[in-house]
């Protein structure tokens, strides 16, 4: 993920920052501008029913946790975006998309356009 943003020319993002509100703590989000007010979430299928990542909750209470927090960050006037590893594939991931539809800036661009180099193979 860190890797694509970074190809796709985003600006770096802040990983796993911390978000509190009134109530506390909601928690540390994986990828987040807050400058911008966006957070970016990547979710897998082992997130919700591995037992090394559910302590000890079923599936549907770890899915309610999940949907609470990110009630809070909403609250918060975040915008939240979810990716998952089907977001990352393919010519075009979809997550490019998403990234630059919330409004992430890009970083500026530095080419060598005109550059003129020749490869010549050691004799």
């Amino acid at each position: 993920m860190r890797l694509l943003l970074h190809d796709a020319g985003f600006v770096p993002p802040r990983l796993q920052h911390r978000y509190d509100d009134d109530a506390g703590l909601v928690g540390y989000v994986d990828f987040a501008w807050p400058d911008l007010g966006i957070v970016l979430e990547f979710d897998g299928r082992r997130k919700y029913s591995a037992a090394e990542f559910a302590a000890g909750r079923t599936p549907e209470e770890v899915v309610w946790a999940e949907k609470r927090c990110e009630d809070r960050l909403r609250a918060l006037g975040l915008q939240v975006l979810r990716v998952t590893w089907e977001d990352l594939g393919g010519q075009n991931p979809a997550v490019v998309a998403m990234v630059a539809s919330a409004g992430v800036t890009r970083r500026p661009q530095i080419g060598i356009e005109g550059a003129r180099y020749t490869w010549r193979p050691r004799s």
